[in-house]
C-alpha cells in the first residue's frame, strides 16, 4: 500500500483561486494563490496558511499566455531582481509532458511529469536527489491553474495526492 504524503485541496475566495498543500497529517505547508481576475498567470506560494508578503516562498508566472507550449518562470521570494527566474518549466501540459529546471550556468533538470496516459488524471513524477516534493507539488498545481483556469476542480483533483514511489519517484493520483 502506498503512503500518502502530500494532499492539495481547494481553499478558494470570491477574489483569489487559491488551493492549500497539505502535509500526510493534514497540516498546511504552503498557500497557492492567484487572482480571479487578471489577464495574467501569476502566482504566488505562501508558507503554512499566511497570505503576507513576508511569508512569500516564491512565485511563478507564466511566460507567454497565448503559446500551445506551458513555459513558466518561477522566482524564489528573497530575490533583490526580477529579471532573472530561479526554476522554469517546459513543455505542454495538454500533451502531458513536462520538465522543471534549475536555472543556473548549467540549467540543471530537476523533476520530469508524464502523464499517465490509462488515466487522463494520473501522472508520474520523477523527482531528481536534494529537491523538495511539496515544492514539485505546488508547481504542478500551478500549471494546471495557469492551463485550465476554467477547470479549478481538476488541478484540485490533478494533485490531490502524491504517494511515495521509490526514493525519487512520485505518482500522483486523484483524490
Amino acid at each position: 500500500m502506498e503512503k500518502v504524503m502530500l494532499t492539495i485541496k481547494k481553499h478558494n475566495t470570491s477574489l483569489h483561486r487559491q488551493w492549500l498543500l497539505l502535509d500526510e497529517c493534514d497540516r498546511p505547508i504552503a498557500r497557492l494563490r492567484a487572482k480571479n481576475m487578471t489577464t495574467h498567470a501569476r502566482w504566488k506560494v505562501f508558507r503554512g496558511m499566511s497570505k503576507a508578503d513576508s511569508d512569500m516562498i516564491f512565485s511563478a508566472t507564466k511566460k507567454n499566455m497565448f503559446s500551445k507550449h506551458t513555459d513558466v518562470n518561477v522566482s524564489l521570494a528573497n530575490k533583490l531582481r526580477h529579471d532573472n527566474c530561479d526554476f522554469e518549466i517546459k513543455g505542454n501540459w495538454k500533451k502531458g509532458k513536462l520538465d522543471i529546471y534549475k536555472r543556473d550556468s548549467s540549467t540543471t533538470k530537476i523533476a520530469e511529469i508524464q502523464k499517465d496516459w490509462d488515466s487522463q488524471e494520473n501522472f508520474r513524477v520523477t523527482i531528481y536527489p536534494d529537491v523538495d516534493y511539496a515544492f514539485v507539488a505546488a508547481l504542478i498545481a500551478i500549471v494546471d491553474g495557469m492551463e485550465s483556469p476554467s477547470k479549478m476542480a481538476v488541478a484540485a483533483l490533478a494533485v490531490g495526492q502524491i504517494v511515495g514511489v521509490g526514493a525519487f519517484n512520485a505518482v500522483i493520483c486523484c483524490a
